[in-house]
């Protein structure tokens, strides 16, 4: 038999690391999809920035002018609680916003022109055999 060939009652004994997509890839890719998460994230928090402070300040600021005209002592703290809020939220969302390791990898195709290499090596990570081995 040849020896690129794969036989039956060989298994290949490959060099991975489970990430937390439960998908199999090589560390070095693994270490860029996780990367690229978390700009993915940095980029979604700063878009939704730009969104929802502006309201955020603008709801702040009719409530302390408010405060000036009316005399109700919780217009001014309640100001503060919408800004710190909506900071807390927009960084507990950042947090916990769901970005597959599919949609990392598309991502990072998208930005470094691999042709899908990435996407690719994902999708055929479990393949075993030298089919598998010449994908990834």
């Amino acid at each position: 038999m040849s020896d690129h060939v794969a036989r039956l009652d060989q298994v290949p004994v490959l060099d991975r690391v489970a990430v937390s997509d439960q998908v199999p890839v090589s560390d070095r890719v693994a270490e860029l999809l996780l990367a690229v998460r978390r700009r993915i994230r940095v980029a979604w928090l700063l878009a939704a920035a730009e969104r929802w402070v502006p309201i955020a300040a603008g709801i702040g600021l009719m409530l302390v002018l408010s405060a000036r005209v009316v005399p109700w002592a919780w217009l001014e703290p309640a100001a503060l609680f919408v800004g710190a809020g909506t900071l807390v939220v927009l960084i507990a969302r950042c947090v916990t916003l769901p970005v597959r390791m599919e949609d990392a990898a598309r991502s990072a195709d998208r930005g470094l022109a691999t042709n899908d290499a990435l996407s690719t090596s994902l999708q055929f990570s479990g393949l075993v055999g030298v089919f598998g081995d010449e994908i990834r």
